[in-house]
């Protein structure tokens, strides 16, 4: 995690942007709140995520998206979202299915 987190960080200063807040959310997962003057908002998002490994899950101030796996109080719990201001929220469960 920690050489994914090295080298989203350097990518992020070589294209000018400013880490303004950063959070480890999860073992697995951080969350950068940016200052950056988009100039091509395709081409940032395809270098960051030409890093293996190497997502994004939301840009921009007026929607968060927040995937994760466990059940509504689990995920509340894990991203503080009791503490998050909006005035909506989506879920989305998902069954696995097969034929035995």
């Amino acid at each position: 995690m920690m050489k994914k987190k090295k080298i989203v960080d350097q990518t992020l200063a070589e294209m000018g942007a400013k880490v303004v807040k950063e959070e480890r959310t999860l073992p697995y997962s951080l969350r950068y709140e940016l200052d950056y003057n988009v100039k091509d908002l395709l081409e940032f998002s395809q270098r960051i995520e030409s890093i293996p490994g190497v997502e994004i899950l939301s840009m921009g101030k007026s929607l968060e998206v927040i995937k994760d796996l466990g059940n509504a109080k689990m995920v509340c719990d894990r991203y503080s979202l009791d503490k998050v201001v909006g005035t909506h929220a989506i879920g989305h469960a998902r069954m696995a299915t097969s034929l035995v």
